[in-house]
């Protein structure tokens, strides 16, 4: 890896990928294929069930088949594990991103981030184990990770093995990216343009860390199943920020696209203390557009524009912002901050960096012309509030 790629990776996100111990992944031991097949097939059966008498559950039972890269609702899911055995060169079909709390339960889990991760990033908050179950000849085209702003550690079993293709969000490839979204065969249209990229090559023995943001194609060489764990970093802010800016939430549906503020502050809250708080204030800034425009409820009375599911969370979500904010210029953290990452502090003007935060940061001026731009949390008393 030359210093160049590093720089790269450096730059856009937490670090470059990296290859752990699979044994450090798994508090007893890894289960095997057989378990997991067995479970999968349960899993089907008890889907079929749950549609029979009307009583599904997408998030306990929930399991889909693609095929090229889309669900396939008129397949059988039994084919995916028929095709462990006899791939399909023309037409492999794979299991994408489902639940087996039995084997891999979120809750006590037994797949875990190992310990030498810390001496890279230091994971928080690890949830979203998933499973894939994927034949030989499988690929998965170019992408960003279920939840953008999570880091990401993968672990194949038994005899499976990927071919990982990774670059960073760097702002060349981001823009390639969207450029590319909402489209198929994304590594053939792209994929030569794209900087700062690695090949690695992994097997049950190895995990590999994902780092949040990270734009990646993966080819199964040998057919088998993937366990996959979702966390984050005291970094991983900047990379939702990042594509925030790039607007990569637009084909997401509304619920997912409710989850992203909650998601974003949570980040920024991370990272204001965990000894990361100028990249929390600089993603935080960077994103301002996209913050006014989650304040903005002139847009819940359009039917085109409203998203219910964030109309409903936005009340919650406006005073978790106040308390992240109010609580870290309580801290002495926040002292450490004599000049804006903006370059927008006037000399004389403000006494200190909290009231230009207040001020110009935390200002919503979404709002119909000529009215005053209100403040999340109020600034000092007799104090003009200015327009951004």
């Amino acid at each position: 890896m030359t210093t160049s790629q590093m720089s790269l990776w450096n730059e856009s996100t937490t670090t470059w990928p990296r290859v752990f111990e699979a044994g450090e992944c798994w508090k007893k031991r890894s289960p095997t294929s057989e378990e997991f097949i067995f479970e999968t097939l349960d899993l089907i059966s008890a889907r079929k069930l749950a549609e029979k008498r009307n009583k599904v559950d997408d998030y306990q039972v929930y399991i889909a088949l693609y095929s090229q890269g889309i669900v396939d609702s008129d397949l059988d899911p039994r084919k995916a594990i028929a095709q462990l055995h006899e791939p399909d060169r023309l037409n492999p079909v794979g299991l994408i991103g489902y639940r087996l709390p039995k084997l891999i339960p979120d809750d006590n889990p037994g797949f875990v981030t190992p310990v030498a991760l810390s001496r890279v990033v230091e994971p928080f908050n690890e949830h979203n184990r998933q499973v894939l179950c994927t034949p030989k000849f499988w690929m998965t085209d170019l992408h960003i990770g279920h939840t953008d702003n999570c880091d990401g550690l993968s672990a194949t079993i038994g005899s499976c093995e990927k071919l990982w293709i990774m670059f960073p969000p760097t702002p060349q490839n981001l823009r390639l990216m969207q450029s590319a979204d909402g489209q198929r065969s994304k590594l053939a249209r792209i994929g030569k343009d794209l900087e700062g990229g690695l090949v690695i090559k992994a097997d049950s023995t190895q995990a590999l860390y994902v780092p949040a943001g990270c734009i990646h194609a993966v080819f199964t060489l040998h057919g088998g199943f993937l366990v996959s764990l979702e966390f984050t970093t005291s970094l991983s802010v900047k990379v939702l920020s990042a594509l925030l800016n790039a607007q990569f939430d637009r084909f997401k549906d509304q619920w997912l696209q409710s989850e992203l503020p909650r998601q974003f502050i949570e980040s920024v809250e991370l990272a204001l203390t965990q000894n990361q708080v100028l990249v929390g204030v600089d993603a935080w800034i960077n994103a301002q557009d996209r913050i006014r425009l989650w304040y903005d409820k002139e847009q819940d009375s359009n039917d085109e524009t409203r998203n219910q599911y964030w109309a409903d969370r936005r009340p919650d979500w406006e005073k978790e912002v106040r308390s992240v904010w109010d609580a870290f210029f309580r801290s002495p953290y926040s002292g450490a901050i004599e000049k804006c990452l903006c370059k927008g502090m006037i000399q004389g003007r403000y006494q200190t960096f909290k009231e230009h935060f207040y001020l110009e940061h935390l200002v919503v001026d979404r709002l119909e012309q000529g009215s005053e731009a209100t403040a999340v949390t109020e600034p000092k008393p007799k104090r003009r509030k200015k327009r951004v």
